[in-house]
């Protein structure tokens, strides 16, 4: 696919900072520094990449902490079994690191039931406040601080997107892991998203892949005629999955993530995942320098992309309005 870059589109949600400077930096000599990682995703490798750890992990080297010099990375996967993360989060802590990066809200909440005193830093996080991670963004007390991404607070825009697509939309599907703690947020936002825009939201579970296939001939039998799709790391890994099915099943899809619209999904709007983790990289490196994650901000995300696949449009038969296609960040063609 051809990505033809356009102009960003920009949202100032909450009082955003500003992304740490990157550049190499020269850490205490003899110094190790140990830092551990908890997903709620699969361990990768060469067939199973995993680009946002490697953002992270890649923006540290560039802050001058390399892995087998000066960093030592204990790394704990559920592999999509959040039940298994309490477990995983407790063998991390008492590995006694100086810092553990938590991927996601479900990580996140594991690992502030292990620990009340190593630094957390709390990654693609949609509510902190309400997740009880934190006391407020401005200044989250405790042990924890980190991103969020705002993303269930972009549930009526990704809705208002499919009634550009089909004005005359009706009822839409949404996919969503009610594993995750922020299936709850999404839940009460529903309803009024759903009223304002006149139309009825179904809602669909999904957490196994199994889970995922078996959700579309349900979808087709709701007569769902456009999906969205929740922000969970089993449905952003498995984003490939989820745009051909919904191409197959004709329904148009929208995410949050633009991973997910280069990965065949008809559309996404939301803050850059890669962006978000070499932020948090910034964040760590901060607490390895002494800073209290309780007096440093949840960060937000000020930027915010749009980006359209016009190639699953067209398997679609769908004719996306120009006045969508001159707001995008990035068309696929």
């Amino acid at each position: 696919n051809r990505v033809t870059s356009r102009r960003q589109v920009v949202l100032a949600l909450g009082a955003g900072m500003l992304a740490a400077p990157l550049g190499a930096v020269a850490q205490p000599q003899g110094r190790v520094y140990r830092v551990g990682y908890l997903s709620g995703g699969s361990r990768p490798n060469q067939s199973n990449p995993n680009e946002l750890e490697d953002a992270v992990f890649r923006t540290l080297r560039e802050l001058g902490y390399v892995e087998g010099r000066n960093l030592l990375v204990e790394r704990r996967y559920s592999e999509r079994k959040y039940e298994a993360l309490p477990e995983l989060a407790a063998e991390l802590v008492k590995l006694n690191p100086d810092v553990i990066v938590a991927m996601t809200t479900p990580p996140s909440i594991a690992a502030q039931k292990a620990t009340s005193t190593v630094p957390v830093v709390a990654v693609f996080v949609s509510d902190p406040v309400a997740s009880g991670l934190a006391k407020s963004l401005g200044h989250p007390g405790g042990n924890i601080t980190g991103l969020s991404d705002l993303t269930t607070d972009l549930f009526p825009k990704l809705l208002e997107l499919l009634k550009v697509i089909k004005p005359a939309l009706s009822r839409v599907a949404f996919l969503d892991n009610p594993a995750n703690p922020i299936h709850l947020f999404y839940l009460e936002a529903l309803p009024q998203a759903a009223k304002q825009l006149g139309v009825t939201v179904d809602v669909f579970d999904a957490k196994s892949v199994q889970d995922i296939e078996r959700a579309f001939p349900l979808m087709q039998g709701a007569r769902s005629e456009g999906l969205v799709v929740g922000t969970d790391a089993l449905l952003y890994f498995q984003s490939p999955l989820v745009a051909r099915l919904a191409i197959e099943s004709k329904l148009p899809a929208v995410f949050a993530y633009r991973q997910e619209a280069l990965a065949g999904g008809l559309m996404s709007y939301g803050p850059n995942p890669i962006d978000i983790c070499r932020r948090a990289a910034g964040v760590v490196d901060k607490i390895l320098k002494g800073a209290k994650p309780g007096d440093l901000p949840f960060e937000q995300p000020t930027l915010f992309d749009l980006v359209v696949n016009l190639k699953t449009a067209n398997a679609l038969g769908v004719k996306v309005p120009q006045s969508l296609l001159l707001r995008a960040d990035k068309l696929i063609e």
